[in-house]
């Protein structure tokens, strides 16, 4: 099997877009903001896809870490995980019951 560095595929991701090949670089990150921000400053992506629910500001923050460098670079936003299935119910400062933390899934 042949494998090929980060570099490398970068490289041809580049070389594809400069050959209309692609049009639209994404990058997407689900566990620390840290790393999708480092990859928005080192490359050119397009959009960025990251987690975006009431949840952000308890722990490792998408919001604060990644929202204002995409903006800033006019990058699209796309967020994901915004219900997380009832887990912001459980949250200090949360309301018992808002649209924004139902579960999709009723309890037996």
């Amino acid at each position: 099997m042949r494998r090929y560095s980060a570099l490398a595929a970068l490289s041809s991701i580049y070389r594809g877009k400069a050959a209309g090949k692609n049009t639209v670089h994404r990058v997407t990150g689900h566990h620390d903001p840290s790393i999708l921000r480092k990859c928005i400053e080192r490359f050119d992506f397009d959009t960025v896809l990251m987690p975006v629910n009431p949840g952000e500001p308890q722990y490792k923050s998408f919001l604060s870490g990644v929202l204002p460098l995409a903006r800033e670079r006019g990058m699209g936003i796309i967020g994901m995980k915004v219900y997380f299935r009832g887990f912001a119910s459980r949250l200090r400062g949360m309301p018992a019951w808002s649209p924004s933390c139902a579960s999709p899934f009723p309890s037996p």
